[in-house]
């Protein structure tokens, strides 16, 4: 396994996120969704509405799976969209490889896709929910305003940013993944009309990240 310090080193670099995937360097990816997910719709009630989902940075895209499935607010089954956007363009084959092999209906299938591209560049304001995991604490703290700036942008009126906070340790400065602590979302998306509807520490979580984590669920004025 490599040197978190190797990672670091890769992943500062131009393509550093690709070259990571095409060395199979994704301690990040866990094989599923994020168990704080099941737990927030799951067990918690939480509802979203049947408008198209964001999810940044998704890697192997089970979170982009997740979603498309998450039931209506009615109960009913879900016809959203759900797109998954990841820099490294080996990730996003790899996210629409594993999707295929899933064998889903066309109709299911043809709402889930994953597609490489940057974030920052994004033009479509339509989003009714973005999801962000382990992109927010992949970037330099330096951009944190930006990413702020760009979830305002990108997500309409009304609609939902959720954001499992990762990794909170205290005292770390070296990255990625950065430090973070929810004070840091709440810093950038208050002043951006944001307003924090729920956040707990999730009961469910990947057994190396129990106690580092914070979902938190920011509703658009």
């Amino acid at each position: 396994m490599a040197e978190p310090s190797q990672m670091q080193e890769i992943a500062a670099k131009e393509g550093g996120w690709e070259e990571l995937w095409q060395k199979k360097m994704t301690p990040w990816d866990h094989g599923e969704h994020s168990p704080a997910l099941s737990e927030l719709f799951e067990e918690k009630g939480w509802k979203i509405s049947e408008g198209p989902v964001l999810v940044p940075g998704c890697g192997s895209g089970y979170d982009v799976e997740f979603f498309a499935r998450v039931p209506s607010s009615n109960g009913g089954r879900s016809s959203r969209t759900s797109t998954g956007l990841d820099l490294s363009p080996l990730a996003a084959a790899t996210a629409n490889q594993r999707l295929e092999q899933l064998k889903l209906p066309e109709e299911d299938r043809s709402r889930m896709k994953v597609i490489s591209g940057d974030f920052f560049a994004t033009e479509d304001n339509s989003y009714d929910t973005v999801y962000d995991y382990t992109f927010f604490c992949a970037l330099p703290p330096s951009m944190r305003p930006q990413w702020a700036q760009q979830m305002s942008k990108i997500i309409r009126p009304s609609g939902q940013l959720i954001t499992l906070m990762f990794p909170i340790v205290p005292g770390r400065k070296e990255g990625p993944p950065y430090s973070v602590k929810p004070e840091d979302y709440e810093e950038l998306l208050v002043p951006l009309g944001f307003d924090c509807v729920y956040k707990e520490v999730p009961n469910r979580q990947h057994d190396t990240r129990k106690g580092k984590e914070v979902l938190a669920v920011w509703k658009k004025k």
